[in-house]
């Protein structure tokens, strides 16, 4: 198993949905190959999670950060009264821990036909493990974006901003 990490200074080269972003957007990316057996699996979300919080911590304090997850969730449901009944963080709470996680905020959205919520939580750097793990499960499900800490908390702008690209 290899693991490395990838930092690029415009995102929108590797996540091209986010070339609406009017500010410029870092990205930092743990990239695991060979990954070939299920304990290689859960040694990379351990290791991808340390390699994370190191690099923040060599970069800049920790605590300058603000973290947010930001989710999106299809209708895994036949009924779209259980779907609308569920949302998103409802549904969320059946499958993960997420306690810490605050802020919660959740819109609903169609991509073509198809109905899904996308949603964005706060989080602190103790959570950082359990959302790695969570992102590590299902990668086009969810993300991880780092906000200065000396800005305001904007979710609800961000949930807008994502919820528009998708």
């Amino acid at each position: 198993m290899k693991t490395y990490l990838e930092e690029h200074s415009d995102a929108t080269r590797i996540f091209p949905w986010l070339a609406d972003a009017s500010s410029s957007i870092r990205c930092l990316c743990v990239v695991g190959e060979m990954l070939l057996f299920p304990e290689d699996i859960v040694q990379f979300k351990q290791i991808s999670s340390e390699m994370f919080r190191d690099e923040l911590k060599q970069k800049h304090a920790l605590s300058t950060y603000r973290f947010y997850v930001v989710v999106c969730v299809g209708n895994e449901f036949q009924s779209k009264r259980i779907f609308d009944y569920y949302k998103l963080w409802r549904l969320l709470e059946r499958e993960e821990m997420l306690e810490g996680f605050t802020s919660r905020m959740e819109v609903a959205v169609k991509v073509g036909k198809e109905p899904y919520y996308v949603g964005i939580a706060e989080f602190g750097n103790k959570q950082l493990t359990t959302a790695v793990e969570m992102i590590s499960d299902s990668p086009a499900m969810y993300t991880i974006i780092c906000g200065n800490h000396d800005r305001p908390p904007h979710c609800q702008s961000y949930l807008i901003r994502y919820s528009t690209s998708a």
